[in-house]
């Protein structure tokens, strides 16, 4: 449960760290090529980058979630979803009237990292006797080193090189997509994940083979076809 536990957390956070890299270089010239207006891009940009970054958090939460219920810890769960409810809904009321709409973003993100990121990460590793600190770094660590290629090149990109043409996003978010994808088959996923994803490969691969050479018979006169 420990390593499943760390795993899918792991697994989760690299998923979202790629979602938010992507959404956050191309984000603008993609509201851009989608809505063409200006103006929306300035307003709608900082919300999507708070949105993001909320994403981190959100997404690797299901996998605490999922191990918290798994060993019993439901009212935790239901306890931390209603705190995570009325906090949001506190820090909204504060920081609309300051921030307008991006506030309701920026609401979500606190919330997140004040009770998602902070609260049950510590209470399932306390539940599983874990160091709190083997958890995180177990966890967060790998997932961090193997994102650092796509947000140096996606740094590279929003500042040095922003798309001009959907070719260009194109071409830039396939090109950040490797530089996560790369690092994260080894440092992301662990050695028996990554010899049971080759495993799997190779069998499917195999079977299609035999599939592709089995010789198809007329069922009306039993002969091989051509």
């Amino acid at each position: 449960l420990r390593r499943m536990s760390v795993l899918a957390t792991r697994v989760l956070m690299a998923f979202a760290i790629f979602a938010a890299v992507i959404l956050i270089t191309l984000g603008k010239p993609l509201i851009h090529y989608w809505l063409g207006k200006p103006e929306i891009v300035e307003q709608s940009y900082p919300i999507m980058v708070m949105l993001s970054l909320a994403l981190i958090v959100r997404l690797p939460s299901i996998a605490i979630t999922g191990a918290l219920t798994g060993i019993g810890a439901v009212e935790f769960v239901g306890r931390r979803a209603i705190l995570e409810a009325i906090v949001t809904v506190l820090l909204e009321l504060l920081f609309v009237p300051l921030f307008g709409l991006p506030g309701v973003a920026l609401g979500i993100l606190v919330t997140q990292v004040l009770v998602v990121a902070v609260a049950q990460p510590v209470f399932l590793a306390k539940a599983l006797e874990m160091p709190v600190g083997q958890f995180v770094a177990g966890s967060v660590g790998p997932t961090l080193l193997s994102s650092l290629p796509a947000i140096i090149a996606g740094a590279l990109f929003y500042y040095g090189w922003p798309p001009q043409s959907l070719l260009a996003l194109l071409v830039q978010a396939v090109s950040l997509a490797v530089c996560f994808a790369i690092p994260a088959w080894f440092l992301v996923l662990d050695a028996d994940l990554r010899d049971s994803i080759l495993s799997s490969a190779r069998k499917r691969r195999k079977k299609n083979k035999k599939e592709a050479v089995v010789p198809q018979v007329d069922p009306q006169i039993g002969a091989k076809l051509p």
